[in-house]
């Protein structure tokens, strides 16, 4: 007698994975893509109530779910120790983080402006945002086709419009009427490109892009995956074409440390000293011979120890301010997005064919751990880098490294490279965490 073949059955997705992919979906497509109906003027204020509203009702309706779970029983109460036992290293570091943000908030001299943020909407309210999301993705969230599918799909449309600025144009109304990208330091301060807004954001958000797309190709399997080559190609174009250094950083050495595990075992310790000895190479080559202008230069000043405070588009200077203002609060700090009180200098720039004086006020350190450092105090960036750190320990300690792990790795490491040099902001740091998560996953595996 045949005995009939058994199904196997289907596993069953839970509420809670579904509502986290809705979350990933809508951020990916719609929050990318919304730039607000003022132009970039108000961006940063669209960008912040999109991110607040999306995140703010995905964390309302998962902790519903929970509740409802409890109450039909199908999740049941656990001990206090089992609870314990459900949050990862990660995340109990994130929450650090997180305390020690607000506790700068409540005590500063600047409450309740340190709640959502006085210069760039980065308070207390919206470290909440990231860390709960981080924490809810890092437990439910899924690297599945469709969210890929739809993330390239919004990437690539994104980089469409960029590159009609950059050929001149002005869709969607986002520069004043008769302005294009290309009135940037004459008749209006700090470049602004794309549905991200300001050029150096937009850097940030191609440092995760563009690792993400790389390593699901190089990684990946089936011939779909090579349609992933139009945001990839798309993306690098709009790098190239901007021209902004802290872009070109984080991707190279943030996609240079994650390529080792990428290859066969046998070949990760030779990739890794030959990549020692290009840096190694690098530095002697900048060292001995001088560009005598632009990036190459300032570096090989600064190995000769000669430094000016316009190195970096002024950032030497903006860091020695913040640096010699933090001491006094060094545990707590100022606040969270407080700088825009301190007395420092504002960035002025006279245009030699208009007489134009485009002045822009300090509001960011443009370093991201540093502005932590002078925002929230010491504690709250050392739980910030751990955080980073504990992520990067959970991808490390995975046996096999999936394509999704990879391009979580390169995303969240570019990234932070590029945060040395660059700001915080709602446009571009939520999906910075959210390759944290997926990397924090990693130690549940």
């Amino acid at each position: 007698m045949k005995k009939k073949p058994v199904k196997a059955k289907k596993e069953k997705t839970g509420i809670l994975p579904k509502l986290t992919s809705a979350y990933l979906l809508v951020i990916s497509t719609f929050f990318l893509l919304r730039t607000g109906t003022e132009g970039y003027g108000a961006i940063s204020e669209a960008k912040f109530k999109a991110f607040a509203a999306i995140s703010g009702a995905y964390i309302i309706i998962f902790l519903l779910a929970c509740a409802e779970l409890l109450l039909i029983g199908e999740a049941k109460p656990k001990k206090f120790r089992e609870l314990l036992a459900f949050f990862t290293w990660s995340d109990l570091i994130a929450l650090v983080y997180l305390f020690f943000v607000w506790l700068s908030a409540l005590v500063s001299p600047h409450f309740p402006a340190t709640v959502i943020g006085a210069g760039r909407y980065d308070g207390a309210l919206t470290a909440s945002l990231f860390v709960i999301v981080f924490i809810l993705v890092s437990h439910t969230g899924r690297a599945d086709k469709l969210l890929i599918g739809a993330f390239a799909s919004a990437v690539t449309l994104q980089n469409f419009i960029a590159l009609l600025q950059l050929a001149g144009k002005n869709p969607l109304g986002l520069y004043p009427d008769g302005m294009t990208y290309y009135d940037e330091g004459t008749l209006y301060a700090n470049a602004q490109l794309g549905t991200i807004g300001n050029t150096d954001l937009l850097a940030a958000f191609l440092c995760v892009a563009i690792p993400v797309f790389f390593f699901l190709i190089v990684k990946g399997k089936g011939l779909p995956r090579f349609l992933l080559l139009i945001p990839l190609l798309s993306s690098l174009a709009v790098l190239a074409f901007m021209h902004v250094l802290l872009g070109y950083a984080g991707v190279l050495l943030g996609t240079a440390a994650v390529l080792p595990f990428a290859l066969p075992k046998r070949l990760r310790k030779l990739a890794v000293l030959l990549l020692f000895a290009l840096l190694a190479a690098a530095a002697v080559l900048v060292f001995f011979f001088d560009a005598e202008s632009g990036v190459l230069h300032e570096v090989h000043e600064i190995l000769h120890g000669r430094i000016s405070e316009n190195f970096g588009s002024g950032r030497i200077r903006i860091w020695r301010e913040v640096i010699s203002r933090t001491p006094s609060h060094i545990l707590l700090g100022h606040g969270p997005d407080t700088l825009i009180f301190s007395d420092i200098a504002p960035f002025t720039r006279t245009d030699a064919e208009t007489g134009i004086v485009i002045e822009a006020i300090i509001d960011s350190a443009h370093n991201e751990y540093l502005n932590i450092l002078y925002g929230s105090g010491i504690f709250a960036l050392a739980a910030y880098v751990g955080l980073i750190i504990s992520a990067l320990v959970s991808f490390l300690g995975r046996k096999e490294k999936n394509p999704a792990d990879l391009a979580a790795a390169g995303g969240a490491l570019s990234y932070a490279v590029c945060a040395i040099f660059g700001i915080s902001a709602c446009a571009s740091t939520p999906f910075f965490f959210i390759c944290l998560a997926y990397l924090a996953q990693s130690a549940k595996k």
